[in-house]
């Protein structure tokens, strides 16, 4: 027998192994739980990806804030405002004119 006699078989072989790009597989069989296995395993992971971007997102969030707020009251206490100077100014001259031992 010659290797380019077709006998049918190949045929049948190609369709149960599914080298035709798609399985059809409705009787629920062993391909149809892996495919939902699959589709489960991907929806998983894209909502695992969406929390682990909000939990970063929320991270940063607070890191900035907090920085935030750390460099304005740096700069306030390098720049007090006008009042708090002159009340700066006003509690050391009435400390060093008060006797000592006051309170």
């Amino acid at each position: 027998m010659s290797d380019e006699t077709d006998t049918g078989d190949d045929a049948a072989d190609d369709a149960s192994t599914g080298e035709t790009g798609t399985e059809i597989d409705d009787d629920g069989g062993p391909r149809a739980e892996l495919q939902k296995t699959k589709e489960r395993l991907e929806a998983e992971a894209d909502r695992a990806v969406s929390e682990f971007d909000e939990g970063i997102v929320d991270l940063l969030a607070w890191l900035l804030d907090t920085e935030t707020r750390a460099r304005i009251y740096v700069y306030l206490r390098q720049h007090p405002p006008e009042h708090e100077r002159r009340n700066r100014r006003r509690n050391r001259i009435v400390s060093e004119h008060r006797p000592r031992g006051a309170g």
